[in-house]
């Protein structure tokens, strides 16, 4: 007869347990000290540390040299604008002297 519902999950349950502690401590592979605390000899935090601020350097870097370009578009563009306005008002100027300013003479 098979077991259901909750007799069956507490079966499986208990068969889980008992393989647990029939396997023992080989179930742990052998680990070396080197494996489990690293080195004392090799450097790896260290080189982390190094590839961690050189990757945060080089990202400052292109951040800094799109900010200095966006800058020089920007002002390229505002000089451009600076330019056609002087242009417009010398157009007006050039226009405003081949007419008299002031009230309109009397007829």
């Amino acid at each position: 007869m098979r077991l259901a519902g909750r007799e069956a999950m507490i079966a499986n349950r208990q068969a889980k347990n008992a393989l647990r502690r029939n396997a023992g401590p080989d179930i742990m592979p052998e680990l070396n000290e080197s494996d489990l605390m690293g080195s004392a000899g090799s450097d790896g935090f260290q080189a982390a540390l190094r590839a961690k601020k050189e990757a945060e350097a080089r990202r400052q870097e292109r951040k800094m040299a799109a900010a200095e370009a966006k800058h020089a578009t920007m002002a390229e563009k505002v000089r451009a604008h600076q330019e056609r306005e002087a242009q417009t008002l010398a157009m007006f100027r050039e226009m405003a002297k081949g007419h008299k300013l002031g009230p309109a003479p009397p007829q």
